[in-house]
């Protein structure tokens, strides 16, 4: 028996966050995050994104000069790099957490090298002692992705503090979700001197649809609403529709792909209340996920110990997004999908190899390992212990056959 549909994600919204809907007030965000990433100054954006983007346009870089970064990666934040006219320099990742691995980066620095661009990918903490070190000596800029780091640490603090800048992201797939919007924060010595980025907003009405289904999207990947509302609807489009299905839920890699700083709805007065209200629980909502996924992790027992990375390597992973590692994540995605439990393959990419990147080519084999092996699981705070069951069940029956 399948039993209910799980979802592969879900941040765990209450009826109360909805509230923050009719905020109108405008609260800052140092307000909202109170400190927790010191005496950073924090930007709104549209989107992680845009505030990537913002950091680029007043750094002390130039077109020809060259970025570091992972080449397993989500393919977006490789093309701003390019648009800007900036070289990106692909340096392998660790296996253990699918950050960039400091022990690669001297092979890969260069005299034209002026940035370190590190993701802590799935939640995980990079080594942001090497890494940070490693700038100092080369006097190259860190900028940190945080996109699925909210509760993150590295040595006791939250990460997005330890570069010059970081960004953040409140999609309806992170751990934190105010329907949309971005964060900029800057921590370097010349944090003073950024002007407050301004950001070209989406049309009225395109603005106020993009909300709307993110509003909709949301309640719709609750648990308990899942099975009944997206899961069919997805499969629906799936079947019958799958031009709405790959815009739903977009390609592995979009070769066209171009970053549109006028292209998704501003931050709003909602978005940092609902901010508040999730940060307040924050704490207690990364020991339930990291609970959940030792729950997953413990049905498996000892036998399936091979699939498991070491998220805490360097520091407290957050565990918003569970990644294993299968022989096959395509194949084991699918056979998981038909026991009814959400995953995502091929989410992020090795990016030294994609097309549209050619000119930059490297070899980097543990971030092609990874783009082929590393399936993402759910993880969220309301999985029972017969829902970790499932999903354990799941991902023994595809490695079984």
């Amino acid at each position: 028996m399948v039993g209910r549909a799980l979802p592969r994600h879900s941040s765990e919204l209450t009826w109360r966050d909805y509230l923050a809907l009719l905020a109108s007030r405008n609260t800052t965000l140092e307000e909202v995050w109170q400190g927790r990433l010191g005496q950073a100054r924090l930007f709104p954006a549209p989107t992680g994104r845009h505030a990537l983007w913002a950091f680029l346009e007043q750094a002390p870089l130039k077109p020809g000069d060259e970025v570091l970064l992972a080449a397993y990666n989500f393919h977006p934040v490789v093309q701003i790099l390019v648009q800007r006219g900036l070289i990106p320099v692909f340096v392998d990742i660790e296996p253990q957490t699918l950050t960039l691995d400091p022990d690669d980066l001297p092979a890969r620095v260069s005299r034209r090298s002026r940035m370190v661009l590190v993701t802590h990918m799935f939640g995980h903490p990079a080594d942001l002692t090497r890494i940070g070190a490693f700038c100092r000596e080369h006097g190259l800029l860190l900028f940190e992705d945080c996109a699925h780091a909210p509760g993150t640490l590295h040595q006791g603090a939250q990460v997005g503090s330890f570069g010059d800048g970081a960004l953040f992201s409140f999609g309806v797939y992170k751990i934190l979700n105010s329907l949309g919007g971005g964060m900029l924060a800057l921590s370097g010595a010349d944090a003073d001197r950024f002007a407050v980025p301004g950001f070209a907003a989406r049309p009225g009405l395109g603005s106020r649809l993009e909300t709307l289904a993110r509003l909709v999207f949301s309640v719709g990947s609750t648990p308990g609403m899942y099975g009944l509302t997206l899961h069919p609807f997805l499969r629906f489009c799936e079947n019958l529709l799958p031009k709405l299905a790959r815009t739903l839920d977009p390609s592995d890699n979009d070769p066209e792909y171009r970053f549109d700083p006028a292209g998704r709805a501003p931050f709003r007065p909602f978005m940092a209340e609902m901010l508040r209200r999730q940060l307040a629980r924050l704490e207690s909502n990364v020991a339930r996920r990291r609970a959940a996924a030792e729950g997953i992790r413990s049905c498996l027992g000892q036998k399936a110990e091979s699939l498991w990375l070491q998220p805490d390597r360097h520091g407290l992973a957050n565990a918003s997004y569970l990644g294993v590692r299968l022989p096959d994540a395509v194949e084991g995605a699918r056979r998981c999908r038909e026991r009814g439990v959400g995953c995502r393959e091929r989410e992020y990419l090795d990016c030294s190899r994609l097309p549209q990147f050619a000119a930059w080519a490297a070899n980097c084999p543990e971030s092609t390992r990874a783009e082929k092996e590393i399936l993402r699981l759910p993880s969220y705070p309301s999985l029972s212990p017969s829902d970790q069951e499932r999903v354990a069940d799941a991902v023994l029956r595809a490695l079984s056959r």
